[in-house]
């Protein structure tokens, strides 16, 4: 077996909870998935399944396997105790929020905890935005502005967690895409939905809309520069555990709405063909050109990993960063154009635009 073919084994194998009947691991194969799986952010499912079927392997292997498993444990319980926290405050504070991504999305996974965790990202609807950093301000001892409405989100950072607080959650690329999707996060009431995370109901986005904007978000970093199989599986985790309460109609009218129907089916055909969604799962037909289309994203996520790190030349911010990240952009518009073409006419200025204004303030503040 190949050596990816045994790495997306152990990644269902996770996903889904079954053995993978392999009884011993040689050293060299042990260490290649483990540096697999740290490009793509799965170590601590790897070192899981490999723990949870008592394989043999060396040494070398074993040391890297506990670390690993144990690196994840901690950090989810970390992370689960501050997102606990922080619901508990910003309730008492009477503020709107949602948790997105991350501690949510670890919970639907057949064994929480073995996700790598990662930051704690926050939505706050209107007002709610300057009274969330109002609060974090005081909670972080950081004082940071909010006036600039330009400003997609404010991070803190406080025990070694980053808050990422977002004024808005994404960024699409045609102006009538973008207007359709703030139109979605308006009526507070029908938007959110409550994971429960150690003692606290914590708010997030209700199944559809959660479903969106996790693809959303996977897709348009891969746009960018890439992001990890982490991303997939969140989001094959996601449909699977809440495909019960996911509105298949309503989410592929968002989908047409935005452009975006055909990328999230060849995301889906990743899902389904590979890490081993049922296809019962998936709420959208997935047609044969969509899964060949599926190969190119897979190309890309194994040559850049988690979102973008690998094969860089340039690794320091500033414009020969942002050239390179143009470059790899540019050939993904090209690779990509079929599935989101009124998107993409929109990318590359709009792109361009952002590149610029970035470089320029961090120039003027040198």
């Amino acid at each position: 077996m190949k050596i990816r073919d045994l790495f997306f084994h152990f990644v269902r194998s996770a996903l889904w909870h079954r053995p993978t009947d392999i009884k011993e691991l040689p050293t060299g194969v042990c260490l290649q998935l483990l540096q697999m799986a740290r490009q793509q952010t799965l170590h601590g499912l790897i070192a899981d399944v490999i723990l949870r079927d008592n394989m043999k392997v060396g040494l070398q292997g074993v040391a890297q396997i506990l670390q690993s498993h144990q690196q994840a444990q901690a950090s989810n319980l970390k992370l689960d105790e501050k997102v606990e926290e922080v619901t508990r405050l910003l309730k008492a504070e009477n503020i709107r929020f949602v948790i997105v991504k991350g501690q949510v999305l670890n919970q639907f996974y057949p064994k929480p905890g073995i996700r790598a965790a990662g930051d704690i990202d926050l939505y706050c609807v209107g007002d709610d935005f300057e009274k969330a950093i109002a609060f974090f301000n005081q909670f972080c001892g950081e004082e940071k502005d909010s006036s600039a409405s330009v400003v997609k989100e404010i991070n803190y950072t406080k025990d070694g967690v980053v808050y990422e607080v977002h004024r808005w959650l994404s960024d699409l690329y045609a102006p009538s895409h973008q207007r359709y999707w703030d139109s979605l996060f308006l009526d507070w009431d029908k938007m959110i939905d409550f994971v429960k995370i150690g003692q606290q109901e914590v708010p997030t986005l209700n199944p559809t809309l959660n479903a969106l904007y996790v693809f959303v978000h996977l897709f348009y970093h891969q746009l960018v520069l890439g992001v990890g199989l982490r991303q997939f599986c969140d989001l094959a985790v996601l449909l699977h555990h809440e495909k019960q309460r996911i509105d298949a109609l309503l989410l592929q009218r968002h989908l047409c709405r935005l452009g975006l129907l055909d990328a999230f089916c060849t995301i889906g055909a990743v899902l389904v063909h590979q890490l081993g969604l049922p296809s019962e799962d998936f709420p959208v037909e997935i047609k044969p050109w969509h899964r060949r289309y599926a190969q190119r994203i897979l190309e890309d996520v194994f040559k850049r990993g988690n979102f973008g790190h690998y094969h860089r030349k340039v690794h320091e911010a500033g414009w020969q960063h942002s050239l390179e990240t143009g470059c790899v952009s540019l050939s993904h518009f090209f690779r990509y154009f079929r599935l989101a073409p009124k998107e993409l006419l929109w990318f590359i200025p709009k792109q361009t635009v952002s590149s610029i204004r970035v470089n320029w303030n961090s120039h003027q503040n040198q």
